[in-house]
């Protein structure tokens, strides 16, 4: 096992449905497929932590109906523990609705957050006393309060955390706050907003991140470029883990939690932070879509590197 990984974030069902078009108000368009799935992104980050060797256990709520019961028993049967996930009894289960445009390549998102919307700080207090975490991982789609407090609770008692920083609501509201995590990983199209500043380049990625640490302070950040790779920076060196040109990326759908959680996982398995950017970038440029069946593996993610002759630890 590659280390114990508390996930605290989401647990909701997620409706893919395919269509031409959005339709205009008042009309209706008929969907070419559509897909139930276990998710959210908790939920996501979770199993695909989970494939890549960690023992993961998910805190989160979901409601006491057939969606939760159903969310409970997939994720139990996948090797995720399920103790911190709780029944939450007001409110429904989360969904999320991706509508898929063929006609303008693009995704749609609704977000019913649901019984998520109850998780509190003594459920995670419980949850975190359960066990010995290596790791706590927080997910992007957390109340900025809880994961402020999760953050630190979690530092008083020695476990270090990851924040996914990939919301723009998240990172201005913890940046205002101000941290301290472990690894701090957000997108250049949040944090060069957030910055004031455009990220073109490693000499502007590296002033995102001297801004970003004023108040956020971590031992790692790590920055993702759009199809130009991540940039890492470990608060003295800086560089940019490229597994593919932007020509060699194809299209995904929204499953856009693979990179953090398989970033999770490989620190937890080799304490290498620049190996673990390496097989996350790679398991992200090998993702097609939200199907969990999709997540791409530790042998496909090892065979690609091998194949491009970029080093990493097995």
């Amino acid at each position: 096992m590659a280390g114990k990984l508390l996930v605290v974030g989401d647990a909701a069902v997620e409706v893919e449905m395919d269509i031409l078009s959005v339709p205009d108000p008042g009309e209706a368009e008929a969907g070419e497929d559509c897909r139930f799935l276990p998710g959210g992104a908790g939920g996501n980050a979770a199993l695909c932590a989970s494939c890549y060797g960690a023992e993961v256990s998910l805190c989160s709520r979901v409601g006491k109906d057939g969606n939760g019961e159903r969310l409970r028993r997939f994720f139990a049967e996948r090797g995720v523990g399920t103790k911190a996930l709780l029944f939450e009894g007001a409110l429904p289960t989360g969904m999320l609705l991706f509508l898929n445009e063929r006609a303008s390549s693009s995704c749609r998102t609704v977000a019913f957050r649901g019984a998520s919307l109850r998780l509190s700080s003594s459920d995670f207090d419980a949850a975190l006393a359960a066990d010995c975490y290596d790791l706590l991982y927080l997910s992007s789609e957390l109340d900025p309060a809880l994961a402020a407090y999760a953050a630190a609770s979690a530092e008083d008692r020695g476990v270090p955390a990851l924040l996914d920083a990939s919301s723009p609501v998240l990172l201005a509201a913890l940046y205002q706050k101000g941290l301290r995590v472990r690894v701090l990983y957000t997108h250049d199209r949040v944090a060069g907003p957030f910055c004031k500043m455009a990220v073109r380049d490693a000499a502007s990625a590296l002033k995102c991140c001297l801004s970003l640490g004023q108040r956020l302070r971590a031992d790692f950040y790590v920055l993702r470029m759009k199809d130009r790779g991540l940039f890492l920076y470990d608060g003295r060196t800086y560089r940019i883990v490229m597994v593919s040109d932007a020509a060699d990326r194809e299209p995904r759908a929204h499953f856009t939690d693979i990179e953090p959680a398989v970033l999770a996982a490989e620190f937890l398995g080799t304490g290498d932070m620049e190996s673990a950017c390496t097989v996350a970038a790679a398991a992200d440029r090998l993702a097609r879509g939200g199907d969990h069946g999709r997540i791409p593996g530790r042998e496909a993610v090892t065979a690609y590197l091998e194949a491009h002759g970029i080093p990493f630890i097995v």
